[in-house]
């Protein structure tokens, strides 16, 4: 969901709150949930880097899954090719993160 930002919602945390939210898994902004099981974890690496190299498919295995998860470092790209997101999901799956918000 392209611009979800710059549609009036905030962030607070993983989440992104406004009207029209739900925040479960695969709705709402986790940072990091790239398979989007509600937790940040090594389990999200493949999905990761199927994000970068192959979106299209990312996107369609994992369907309720909101692509802003993958913008890492907020600069509001993501998907193929958004390699400056590599070093801050490292820093965030390895620093424990745990279950989404």
């Amino acid at each position: 969901m392209p611009g979800l930002v710059g549609d009036g919602l905030r962030r607070d945390g993983w989440q992104l709150l406004g009207d029209g939210t739900a925040c479960t898994p695969g709705l709402c902004l986790h940072t990091g949930d790239l398979n989007c099981d509600g937790t940040v974890n090594f389990g999200d690496i493949n999905p990761f880097v199927m994000f970068l190299s192959a979106y299209d498919q990312w996107a369609s295995i994992f369907l309720d899954c909101n692509p802003a998860n993958g913008d890492i470092n907020f600069d509001g790209t993501y998907g193929q090719g958004s390699f400056g997101d590599i070093n801050p999901f490292v820093a965030l799956v390895t620093s424990g993160q745990g279950p989404c918000p």
